[in-house]
C-alpha cells in the first residue's frame, strides 16, 4: 500500500463505493506520469467488484485514477414544462441501445423506434396526438431503408408509400389525395425523380405527366384542365426548355 499514494487511495474506495450502492458501469483510465496507460470497463456485479478493487490496489498505480460513467438502462433525457416526460431512451455504454419513446406534452405518444450502437435500427413509428398513426419505415445503421408508409390525419387515408436504400428513395412512389385518390406516381433513382411522372386531379381525373432523368424534366411535359383538355406540351433536355408544341 505504501506505494500508492493516499489520494489514488481515496478514489479508488469512493469509486467502489459508489457502484455498489448505484450499481453502475465505469470506464476506468490507469495514468502514469500524465500519460493514458489503458482503459477498462469496470464490472458491475459483486464478485467482479470485489475483483476489480483488489487488483487495482496491488497494481500500485502511480498517479491513482480517472474516471468517466456510462449511461446503461432507461434514462428520461427530456421533459416539457409541464414536467410530463418527453423522451426516454435506453442506453448500453453510453450509446442509444433498443427502444426510445417520445411523448407529446398532453402525454400522448409521439414516436418510437429502436437504436443499435447509438444508430437507428428497425422499425420506427409516429402517431398523432389524437393516437392516430401517421408514419411507419424502417431504418438499418442509421438510415431510411425499406417500405416507408405515411397516412393522412383526418381521414386514415394513405398518403404516400414507397421505398428507401440507405437513406434515399428508390422505386416506384405513390402519393394520394386525402379523399383516396391518386395524387402522383412515379420512380426514383439515387433519391431523385427518374423516367415517367403522372399526376392526377382529387376528382381523379389526369392532371400532369412529365418525363424525368436525375431530378430534372428531361423529354415531353403536358399538363391537362379540370375539364380533360390539354392545354400545354413541352419538350426539355436536363431541365431546360426545348420546344413548346
Amino acid at each position: 500500500m505504501s506505494g500508492i499514494p493516499f489520494l489514488g487511495c481515496v478514489t479508488l474506495l469512493t469509486m467502489f463505493f459508489i457502484s455498489l450502492i448505484f450499481n453502475v458501469k465505469i470506464l476506468v483510465s490507469v495514468i502514469v506520469d500524465g500519460k493514458p496507460m489503458m482503459n477498462f470497463i469496470k464490472e458491475t456485479h459483486w464478485s467482479g467488484q470485489c475483483a476489480f478493487f483488489i487488483r487495482r490496489l496491488t497494481a500500485k498505480i502511480p498517479q491513482g485514477v480517472f474516471r468517466n460513467w456510462f449511461k446503461n438502462g432507461a434514462y428520461i433525457e427530456e421533459r416539457f414544462a409541464n414536467g410530463q416526460r418527453k423522451v426516454v431512451s435506453h442506453y448500453r455504454y453510453g450509446r442509444r441501445h433498443g427502444l426510445t419513446v417520445l411523448w407529446y406534452a398532453n402525454g400522448q405518444r409521439f414516436a418510437q423506434g429502436y437504436y443499435q450502437n447509438g444508430r437507428e435500427e428497425g422499425l420506427w413509428e409516429e402517431w398523432s396526438q389524437t393516437a392516430l398513426k401517421i408514419k411507419e419505415g424502417h431504418y438499418r445503421a442509421g438510415q431510411l431503408d425499406g417500405l416507408w408508409t405515411e397516412w393522412w390525419e383526418a381521414s386514415e387515408q394513405l398518403e404516400k408509400q414507397g421505398h428507401y436504400k440507405n437513406g434515399e428513395k428508390v422505386g416506384c412512389w405513390t402519393c394520394w389525395h386525402e379523399n383516396g385518390q391518386k395524387k402522383s406516381e412515379g420512380d426514383f433513382k439515387a433519391g431523385k425523380q427518374d423516367a415517367l411522372w403522372s399526376y392526377w386531379y382529387e376528382s381523379g381525373d389526369r392532371l400532369r405527366e412529365q418525363q424525368m432523368r436525375a431530378g430534372k424534366l428531361h423529354g415531353s411535359y403536358t399538363v391537362w384542365n379540370t375539364q380533360g383538355l390539354m392545354y400545354k406540351k413541352e419538350l426539355y433536355s436536363d431541365g431546360v426548355l426545348q420546344q413548346a408544341l
